[in-house]
């Protein structure tokens, strides 16, 4: 049994009286202008398998009784004015897809997390603190997207040597210090890294050349200092095959990067590779590479560095 009124300029609140409709399905409330609180009453729906109330105007807390429904699959509540902190939801046995994104969660993400989670959407809130250890204990996620909030400390090593995770967005927070093992000949299936825009310093991590799958690397916006590895540019120049995925995107603009580009970029087509070097310290980056348009920093910039 489907309710699908999304879509529509319907207001006011949504009733309690929801939670009478229990042999529910799937309930779709999205892109209208419904406010007022998510009625807890919506926990009693527990043959529910799918929900989306995203781009209300809905507030107040995310009620715990989501924890009761257990069939849920897909749940969104992104484009709202949610606040307070993430609920347990443990309980939720069959949740795969979570988007509470661009609302206003806050707090530090300590809450209990469906284990079958695939994706998880958390991005253009206010959460804080450290990455949770616990985000290692999810085996299948693939998607984990918590850009634009106000996480600091240092990003989990771990992350990148799980083994279902193929793109992690950490951009726009407050991240100070990064490390990668060297994950040459494991199972990962990283595609897409992105922890641009964050207060990292140190040394660019030779490491992500080593994840095979890895075909795009933004480091964009931080302090790293240094040289660019040259195994980027070896990953970058490979052709592909089972055993090693190229580099095609490779944005390290605006940091404070040194030395020469290293020889295996000059040669790439433009074609088969996109990203930026500008912004940087770099001692010389020719203009007629894509890469180095857009000039470096002032050399007083650099000193300061």
């Amino acid at each position: 049994v489907e309710l699908d009124v999304s879509g529509n300029a319907f207001s006011g609140v949504i009733p309690e009286t929801i939670g009478f409709l229990v042999k529910l399905t799937s309930l779709k409330l999205a892109q209208n202008q419904f406010s007022g609180s998510l009625p807890s009453s919506i926990g009693k729906l527990v043959s529910l398998q799918a929900m989306s109330v995203s781009r209300n105007q809905l507030d107040g807390f995310i009620p715990s009784s989501l924890n009761d429904l257990v069939d849920l699959r897909r749940m969104d509540l992104s484009c709202n004015r949610f606040s307070g902190a993430i609920p347990p939801l443990g309980s939720m046995r069959s949740m795969h897809s979570l988007d509470a994104g661009y609302n206003r969660l806050e707090g530090e993400l300590h809450a209990e997390l469906p284990l079958l989670l695939s994706q998880l959407t958390l991005r253009g809130n206010k959460l804080n603190g450290s990455l949770p250890a616990k985000l290692n204990s999810l085996k299948k996620l693939s998607v984990l997207d918590l850009a634009s909030n106000s996480l600091s400390g240092s990003v989990d090593s771990a992350l990148f040597g799980h083994s279902s995770l193929q793109q992690i967005n950490l951009s726009n927070n407050s991240f100070s210090a990064l490390s990668v093992p060297n994950l040459a000949g494991t199972t990962t299936q990283m595609v897409s890294v992105d922890i641009s825009f964050n207060r990292i310093s140190g040394s660019l991590p030779a490491n992500f050349a080593s994840i095979k799958s890895l075909a795009a690397l933004y480091l964009r916006h931080n302090l790293f200092q240094g040289p660019i590895p040259a195994e980027y540019g070896k990953k970058a120049a490979i052709e592909g095959s089972e055993n090693m995925i190229p580099l095609s995107r490779l944005y390290l603009d605006s940091n404070y990067l040194s030395g020469d580009v290293p020889a295996d970029f000059l040669g790439i087509s433009p074609e088969k590779f996109s990203g930026s070097f500008a912004d940087n310290c770099l001692d010389e980056c020719p203009a007629r590479i894509p890469l180095c348009q857009g000039g470096q920093r002032p050399s007083s910039e650099c000193r300061r560095a």
